[in-house]
């Protein structure tokens, strides 16, 4: 088991955390020994994710999550050991992940949820936090509504597959 330095008491405190309420609630706990790496990334898009190969699992979290305290970066490592419950696993943010994520929430001052923005971020820690830059930017030819995004993905590379809410065609802006 590899933790990064930066990450050791936040890791143990979540792990212990989680556990302690997933027991007392009868379910059963994370197997620790299930949990291979704990590592930072110089992620710009996501806070943290995890892995699974077989029974293993691996987290990584965004070293930009240090910035804003021990607090955000439990939250986050919560969230992804929620991933690594039986229950959950390989399930996404499924019904038994919510199921998870709803007890630790009621029995913790954490909010556990899907996905936290960069506003949530600024609003929760007070903090600005300054946005990845758009790669790419598509637009609605009849609406100009415009949608930028950092990835290459398939609407970015055939807008005229897809159309605006207005049903007007998309161009490639950059």
């Amino acid at each position: 088991m590899m933790v990064h330095e930066k990450l050791a008491v936040p890791y143990k405190n979540a792990l212990q955390l989680v556990n302690e309420i997933l027991v007392s609630k009868g379910e059963s706990a994370i197997n620790p020994n299930n949990i291979t790496n704990v590592r930072l990334s110089d992620a710009k898009r996501k806070w943290g994710s995890i892995k699974h190969k077989g029974k293993k699992s691996a987290i990584t979290i965004s070293e930009r999550l240090l910035e804003f305290g021990d607090k955000a970066v439990e939250e986050t490592i919560i969230h992804e050991l929620l991933h690594a419950h039986p229950t959950a696993r390989y399930r996404g943010h499924g019904s038994d992940w919510r199921y998870l994520a709803g007890l630790i929430n009621r029995n913790t001052e954490y909010n556990i949820t899907r996905v936290v923005t960069h506003e949530e971020i600024e609003d929760a820690y007070n903090v600005t936090v300054e946005k990845p830059k758009a790669k790419h930017r598509i637009s609605c030819v009849n609406c100009n509504e415009t949608w930028e995004y950092l990835r290459n993905t398939e609407a970015v590379k055939h807008p005229a597959r897809y159309s605006c809410h207005c049903g007007g065609k998309l161009k490639k802006d950059y």
